[in-house]
């Protein structure tokens, strides 16, 4: 049964990574991975020469992955690369929920995982998330389920965790640090604490190196990344993403389908402290994970994708008593609603861009490279005709804040500008078509 869980979600995968999404991040990752590989910069990343022409969001060990498949395979395997990372998520969450429950466990979780909707989509796309959530849920997974601390088992937590650091900075550290006091706290041994801290600590060495050496406190590494990034999304002096408290708690309700409604069942079982003790562990876990994640003042949705597993797991332990007894009937029902969730990722709604679908004939007939103004949206819907004008159409984006009657300061070869429908038409341009909100000017 856990095999036929993994091949089905293999397949869900397989799916959605055949799906046309205009993701905006995908697309942003899949063109600095593309400049890595051209330039050879695998310490030094771009995306186009006015819009983070000094890319420094994220360090850069999270794509290397993606432009060694770039290398190999080109780009059309870097959202069969996430896919990857994603199933391996669901295998390891399969093998936990063996090792916590039982057989039908270890199945009902991986079947779980690998039919959340959002998880799908997200692991399908070319994103830094699928491989944080493996590492950073690799890192816990000794700490949840090992009988006695070993030397094996901290080195294996060590490097998943160095490994998830690199990808995505301290988000990596969360599934660890919340198993390691969850463990301490449900078994009022204090010495899980010591053991969890010394590999968290040694887990950010790496990263702290990159940063200092050769990037000193006065490097771009360290005013894009450290201080624009890390303290900037902690203290929330940016303005992008959503400032509540539970806006992590939000965002499980919104994304976590079909499968929320069934985490009360694990709840109701981790109620009883003896019979369920690994109901109890996990459901720990995950309320130390979220009040981690609730902690930076800048949140943004797919932070919360690595508590998925979690929930998962949560899930299954909730459902395996109620398999046992019903059986047939029970595991039918989820199989219903796993060919739903299979049945709307294959058929559901897409996120398509205006440059992708309407203006798509008149951005294509322009020479590779080109030049094309985009006008910054109240909405920044701007992100995502960016990324596709970038990513699948090898164009050049330049991003503007507004047209002016001249075109002086503008890119002389610039000869198309797609602007916010409300923008008016300066005397130098004129229209092409309007679609979606935008406006296609020429000039």
């Amino acid at each position: 049964m856990t095999r036929a869980a993994i091949v089905f979600a293999a397949v869900v995968l397989a799916v959605a990574c055949l799906r046309h999404n205009d993701d905006s991040d995908a697309g942003l990752y899949t063109v600095v991975a593309r400049n890595m590989v051209r330039d050879g910069t695998w310490f030094d990343l771009a995306y186009t020469p006015n819009v983070h022409a000094h890319y420094r969001e994220h360090l850069p060990f999270g794509l290397w992955p993606s432009a060694v498949t770039i290398k190999l395979v080109g780009e059309r395997g870097l959202p069969w690369l996430s896919a990857l990372w994603s199933l391996l998520t669901v295998a390891l969450v399969a093998d936990l929920g063996r090792r916590l429950g039982q057989a039908n466990t270890g199945a009902l979780a991986g079947l779980v995982l690998g039919t959340t909707e959002q998880f799908i989509l997200n692991g399908a796309g070319h994103h830094l998330d699928p491989p944080l959530v493996f590492f950073a849920l690799l890192a816990a997974a000794p700490v949840l389920v090992a009988s006695k601390r070993s030397v094996a088992a901290w080195v294996l937590v060590t490097v998943a965790a160095t490994l998830a650091v690199l990808i995505k900075g301290p988000f990596g550290l969360v599934p660890l640090v919340g198993a390691a006091v969850a463990r301490a706290v449900l078994e009022r041994d204090l010495r899980w604490l010591p053991w969890g801290a010394a590999a968290t600590l040694v887990a950010l060495v790496p990263t702290a190196g990159f940063l200092l050496h050769e990037h000193g406190l006065g490097s771009d590494w360290w005013s894009g990344y450290v201080e624009a990034q890390l303290l900037a999304s902690a203290v929330g002096t940016r303005n992008d993403g959503s400032t509540s408290l539970l806006f992590p708690l939000a965002s499980i309700g919104t994304r976590f389908w079909p499968w929320l409604p069934f985490v009360a069942l694990g709840l109701w079982q981790a109620r009883r402290p003896d019979e369920h003790r690994s109901a109890r562990l996990v459901a720990l876990w995950l309320v130390l994970c979220l009040v981690a994640l609730m902690l930076p003042s800048r949140k943004l949705w797919h932070h919360v994708l690595i508590v998925f597993p979690g929930l998962a797991l949560l899930v299954a332990l909730g459902l395996t008593p109620l398999i046992q007894r019903p059986g047939r009937a029970l595991l039918a029902g989820g199989m219903v609603i796993a060919l739903a969730v299979l049945a709307f990722v294959a058929f559901g709604p897409r996120g398509r861009a205006a440059s992708c679908t309407d203006f798509a004939a008149d951005l294509e007939a322009l020479p590779a490279n080109s030049v094309v103004l985009v006008g910054a949206s109240p909405t920044a819907a701007h992100w995502r005709e960016i990324a596709v004008i970038a990513a699948e159409l090898r164009l050049t984006p330049w991003l503007i804040d507004g047209l002016a009657a001249s075109t002086e300061g503008l890119p002389a070869t610039a000869q198309l500008a797609l602007v916010p429908e409300t923008w008016p038409i300066p005397s130098a341009w004129k229209e092409v078509r309007t679609a979606r909100g935008w406006r296609l000017l020429t000039r």
